[in-house]
């Protein structure tokens, strides 16, 4: 999973294109930081580390440290626009029924303090049952809920 490379990502029934620029990218950055696990793992560095050539490793590592870094920052600057919109487009039910949630519980908290419109409770109810029933539809559509749900 970790090496997974893929062309098309499929999310709650909407496919995604990534690019292979994108692609090229995010398989460098996790191959380099591979490299870094590998080089930290305590079991290699307990079998193969000792006092002659520990200053080698140490330069090693920051040259793997380096390589990393030079990578991502060039990931960041090419690929990570790609993705941010495909990871910000894909999570948009989910940050709908968190900010949803947010305003009704911050509504609530003011209700306790002073009178307030009912209309107002009433119409952050309905955006969060929304809202909520969207996440509920895709799970039960694309992931593993098969009872019946009501969210009011």
């Amino acid at each position: 999973m970790f090496f997974e490379k893929v062309e098309k990502k499929f999310i709650d029934g909407t496919t995604y294109e990534i690019s292979n620029g994108s692609q090229v990218e995010m398989w460098n950055c996790k191959t380099a930081i591979n490299d870094i696990f590998v080089a930290l793992d305590p079991g290699m560095f307990e079998m193969y580390i000792t006092v002659e050539n520990y200053t080698t490793y140490k330069k090693e590592l920051i040259q793997k440290l380096k390589a990393f870094d030079k990578l991502y920052t060039k990931h960041i600057k090419s690929a990570y626009v790609e993705m941010s919109a495909i990871h910000t487009q894909a999570m948009k039910p989910l940050s709908d029924v968190l900010e949803s949630n947010r305003n009704l519980h911050f509504f609530e908290e003011l209700m306790k303090k002073k009178e307030l419109p009912k209309f107002r409770y009433e119409a952050l109810e309905e955006k969060f049952i929304g809202h909520m029933t969207k996440i509920c539809e895709n799970f039960t559509s694309y992931g593993k809920l098969k009872e019946s749900y009501n969210i009011k």
